[in-house]
């Protein structure tokens, strides 16, 4: 499973590329913003399952600046909501308690009725008080 989630990683890299030339070369049309999100979401992802955190959080960071605060487009935001749970996710596999806290809360607040995201934030937060 690793060599194929390695392989999916390259390929997102290189959609990303083409996709960025694709853009230069006929307009910003094609692809677009939240095609290059959906690509690094999914490299996240991929980055999460080899744990390879600290490119999870980078992809997942990157994805979420080009982003912004979300707006109303319900596909940009449930891509908000899981790119904000991967890179806590990762955060927390780093030990990086007060940052993964922050995109749970952030996540939380997005979605007030998953009761999987409570919990694992409930959980950071214990985990945070008992490295202070």
């Amino acid at each position: 499973a690793a060599g194929r989630l390695e392989a999916a990683v390259g390929l997102y890299g290189e959609a990303l590329t083409a996709d960025a030339s694709a853009e230069w070369l006929q307009g910003v049309a094609v692809g677009g913003l939240l095609f290059r999100c959906q690509c690094l979401a999914n490299r996240a992802a991929c980055h999460l399952r080899l744990q390879q955190h600290t490119q999870c959080v980078d992809d997942a960071g990157a994805a979420l600046a080009a982003l912004g605060g979300g707006g109303a487009d319900a596909a940009a935001r449930g891509l908000r909501l899981k790119l904000l749970a991967r890179r806590g996710m990762a955060l927390c596999q780093l030990m990086r308690y007060d940052e993964a806290a922050e995109d749970y809360a952030a996540a939380v607040q997005m979605d007030p009725v998953d009761v999987q995201l409570k919990h694992d934030l409930a959980a950071i937060q214990a985990a945070r008080g008992a490295r202070k």
